[in-house]
């Protein structure tokens, strides 16, 4: 939807974080807006993503909601202590003038501990001119861990998606 964001969870197996050598977690996002083909503002929308880690899923969609005028400010996440984006290269400023966006965060050191086992990928669609018959915006994204060290982060990842997936189906029942 235009003007919006979603959320999705980013699952940091405990190997990943706690083997010692290079970490990535590479992001790339396509989508397919309407265009004009003579003007200068040629995307009728723009979207773009942020890796966030260290806060919860609520605290983020509180950061990233649109505020009315009588609503204080909050935090938006900017500190590079919670938004990984702005250490992935390429740089924002780069990447989000194209509709094939990627880029590339990458950890030598630990994580601190208080960034949890679960970061969060948020992405945003801007309406730039695009009109209501465009809406939803049609879009895919990808994320991919790397570690320098033989660690087997599929079969990490998807036992802890399994086992979340379980308690989930038992909560339900």
């Amino acid at each position: 939807t235009f003007d919006n964001f979603h959320i999705y969870e980013v699952p940091i197996p405990e190997e990943f974080i706690r083997e010692k050598g290079l970490r990535t977690i590479t992001v790339t996002l396509a989508y397919d807006p309407p265009v004009r083909h003579t003007r200068f503002d040629y995307l009728g929308v723009k979207m773009s993503f942020r890796l966030i880690r260290g806060k919860t899923a609520s605290e983020i969609a509180d950061a990233f909601r649109q505020r009315t005028k009588d609503e204080d400010p909050v935090d938006r996440l900017s500190s590079t202590k919670y938004d990984c984006s702005s250490m992935m290269e390429p740089k924002a400023t780069v990447r989000e003038s194209g509709t094939l966006q990627k880029a590339t965060f990458k950890m030598l050191r630990q994580p601190a501990d208080d960034y949890g086992d679960t970061y969060y990928l948020v992405v945003r669609c801007e309406r730039k001119w695009a009109r209501t018959e465009h809406d939803p915006q049609r879009y895919a994204v990808i994320v991919v861990m790397e570690h320098s060290s033989e660690i087997n982060l599929y079969s990490a990842i998807q036992s802890r998606i399994e086992t979340r997936l379980r308690v989930q189906s038992r909560t339900r029942s």
